[in-house]
């Protein structure tokens, strides 16, 4: 890899502190929140399907057996609330950090962000592209997958229908019937995604480590310069 130095001064700033150690929070976070998550599914899902094998024999069954069959389907949608707000929070941090570094190069340009049209990642990609002169070359699978992942995030947030997918979608859909931990179910106005674990959340954790390492950083002078 070579020695690396930081593209702008961070003054009291970190890059770990600022970039990779979030994104290790986030891995830790669900490590820590979705074994509970599925154990609470598998403890209301045990007490509901005990329950609806007893004889109904009273009101106050029905009472009951409503109480766990709310609880059951409330605890199974925890897991798609869980992964779904982390695709989010994950992008949109990546997309923060993007903008804080236009932000922090363009001091030194005569061409400013604003002057670019469009928005969001692709916005900052071109601006540190064609102003900044960094090339993304290297981490170009990188991005082309983040894009994906960027229209998930939107569906996630506008669509209708959750995590209803549409089929004109090729390369996210491709994207994902790669991916372990997901679940794809075909419909006739597209397709839905469920999970069944983290491993796509930290796929894109993956991405935004590889991407924002790639514009935070530039290759050192030769050895022995000051880093």
């Amino acid at each position: 890899m070579g020695f690396m130095r930081n593209r702008i001064a961070w003054g009291n700033e970190d890059y770990f502190k600022e970039i990779d150690f979030p994104f290790d929070a986030m891995g830790a976070y669900l490590d820590a929140v979705a074994p509970f998550v599925a154990q609470r599914l598998e403890l209301t899902k045990n007490k509901f399907e005990s329950f609806a094998h007893e004889p109904a024999n009273s009101l106050e069954w029905a009472d009951d057996w409503f109480e766990l069959w709310s609880a059951f389907e409330t605890a199974s949608l925890l897991l798609d609330l869980l992964y779904d707000s982390q695709l989010v929070s994950v992008y949109s941090f990546i997309e923060r950090k993007l903008l804080f570094l236009c932000k922090e190069l363009e001091k030194d340009q005569s061409i400013k962000l604003t002057d670019f049209n469009g928005k969001g990642i692709q916005k900052f990609r071109n601006y540190l592209s064609k102003v900044c002169s960094i090339d993304f070359a290297e981490v170009e699978h990188s991005w082309r997958e983040l894009s994906h992942f960027g229209i998930l995030r939107n569906i996630l947030i506008h669509s209708e229908q959750p995590r209803l997918i549409p089929m004109k979608h090729k390369e996210l859909l491709l994207l994902l019937e790669k991916s372990a931990g997901v679940i794809l179910e075909e419909h006739e106005d597209g397709v839905q995604l469920r999970y069944k674990d983290s491993i796509i959340v930290k796929k894109l954790i993956g991405i935004g480590k590889t991407i924002l390492r790639h514009p935070f950083y530039e290759h050192s002078p030769p050895a022995g310069a000051d880093l």
